[in-house]
């Protein structure tokens, strides 16, 4: 009976244990960029209040490829890759990416003489991809390694040849070696997102062709074919800067866009 007893509080303790054992893994938090784990040999990556995942600046920097700066009087992390500089400052719920400062909703911090960054904002800064997995506690960067910025779903080519810039409403201005210039903005009571697309029509030293080639390009990431195709034939009846045309609305459910051109070029407002 003693026995029996306890070869039951064995099997009690046992099963405890196991049961035990999925709950410790959870906390175990995976990285990939590209498919490839990354490797945390003493820092390791965690969730924090808010629910974003921190890792150590530097292991995300060899993964991607980002050069790391420090700046102690500041407390600010600068990571760089190509024309692409991103900024987090310790302590701030906001980041910069090519001078143009965004929210987050949490903070690079220091742990044990480490620095942790917001992986999702310090990826998305340098264009990449990233989802969380709950259930495995994984983090997927998908990383083309080259320059670019996104907004929203589109993505805009950061390029040698590109010129930038903050506008008057302290976003990036983006300008293409044709001429083509691309504005991030915030209108509206509720400061609705919208990408401004401007294309030269009147400055001889730009090449229109390859402006109208690259505002379709940019258009058709996530706006079907057939509808970017009639904005871009009603915005070429502007032929010159003196052509006048009226302001024509277009949608397809998820965005609305709308045509103008007075004197000047010919201006394309996608709505996000």
């Amino acid at each position: 009976m003693k026995s029996t007893a306890k070869l039951l509080c064995a099997a009690i303790l046992l099963g405890m244990v196991f049961l035990q054992m999925p709950a410790a893994a959870t906390g175990h938090i995976r990285v990939y960029v590209n498919e490839n784990e990354l490797v945390f040999t003493d820092a390791q990556p965690f969730r924090d209040a808010d629910g974003s995942t921190l890792v150590p600046v530097r292991a995300i920097a060899g993964a991607m490829g980002f050069d790391v700066n420090w700046d102690s009087d500041t407390g600010t992390v600068i990571l760089t890759r190509g024309r692409v500089t991103a900024e987090l400052t310790v302590g701030k719920n906001e980041f910069s990416a090519l001078g143009v400062r965004k929210p987050m909703n949490t903070a690079a911090s220091i742990q044990d003489g480490r620095t942790f960054v917001p992986v999702r904002f310090a990826a998305e800064a340098f264009g990449a991809v990233v989802i969380w997995e709950n259930d495995t506690q994984t983090v997927r960067i998908s990383d083309e390694g080259n320059d670019i910025y996104r907004l929203g779903k589109f993505v805009w080519d950061i390029e040698e040849t590109d010129a930038l810039g903050s506008n008057s409403d302290g976003f990036l201005t983006l300008t293409k070696e044709s001429g083509l210039v691309l504005d991030e903005r915030r209108v509206g009571k509720n400061q609705r997102k919208v990408i401004v697309i401007k294309i030269s029509v009147d400055t001889p030293e730009k090449d229109v062709e390859m402006q109208w080639e690259q505002a379709g390009a940019l258009l058709r990431q996530h706006i079907s074919r057939e509808l970017v195709d009639e904005v871009m034939d009603y915005a070429a009846t502007k032929a010159d800067g003196d052509t006048v045309i009226e302001r024509s609305y277009y949608e397809d459910g998820e965005f609305c866009m709308y045509v103008t051109g007075y004197i000047g070029p010919t201006v394309i407002y996608l709505y996000l």
